[in-house]
């Protein structure tokens, strides 16, 4: 797949509803669920979810759907848009996005884990305790791809770096009576304040 294919963006201080960096995880077809898998797994994916607005939902997918179209004029292999991967509407009209990497490339070696940094920078060793309602930055690319499913092609959505810049790490509830305000923050991105926004490298 050419340079050209992946559009890099990002998004900022938002609010994560999934977390699967630990490591990757795969949907169980007799059991229909999703589990924990090893990194070899052929359907093994690292993925992280948050949630857009209605009108942020449609700026990001207009933006999916005039990159995809772009790509196609250069690629004859790449046919009609179909669908964004990993765009779920819900029913307060919100959407929620999925970025997603694959533990396995197509050519059978293992890919790299998500690189995942806290608010100094530093890598996070413990991702299996960080929750979803953990809030922070990550960097994602866009680019066009058939469903492995039904071969329709669509966007894609794939993580680039991820920054936990305030846990949330579940269990031991207090009952809210000790008021806690969060740490100051360092954005070692340096990304501007936007929720949405492109050309940020990986």
């Amino acid at each position: 797949m050419a340079s050209e294919d992946f559009k890099n963006m990002h998004v900022k201080n938002t609010v994560f509803q999934y977390i699967n960096l630990a490591a990757p995880r795969a949907f169980d077809m007799a059991e229909n669920t999703s589990k924990t898998v090893e990194p070899t797994h052929p359907q093994g994916k690292w993925s992280i979810s948050w949630i857009l607005s209605a009108e942020e939902a449609d700026q990001f997918q207009a933006e999916c759907k005039d990159h995809f179209e772009a790509r196609r004029k250069e690629n004859p292999k790449i046919s009609e848009f179909g669908a964004i991967h990993g765009f779920k509407e819900r029913d307060d009209g919100t959407v929620m996005v999925t970025a997603s990497r694959k533990s396995m490339s197509q050519s059978g070696k293992q890919n790299k884990p998500v690189n995942v940094i806290d608010e100094f920078g530093k890598p996070i060793t413990d991702l299996d305790a960080v929750w979803g309602g953990s809030k922070g930055t990550a960097t994602f690319s866009i680019y066009p791809a058939p469903n492995p499913s039904s071969g329709k092609w669509g966007i894609s959505i794939g993580i680039g770096k991820v920054q936990i810049l305030e846990r949330s790490e579940g269990g031991g509830d207090d009952g809210g009576v000790f008021d806690i305000q969060p740490a100051p923050a360092t954005d070692v991105f340096g990304l501007p304040n936007t929720s949405i926004d492109e050309e940020i490298p990986f």
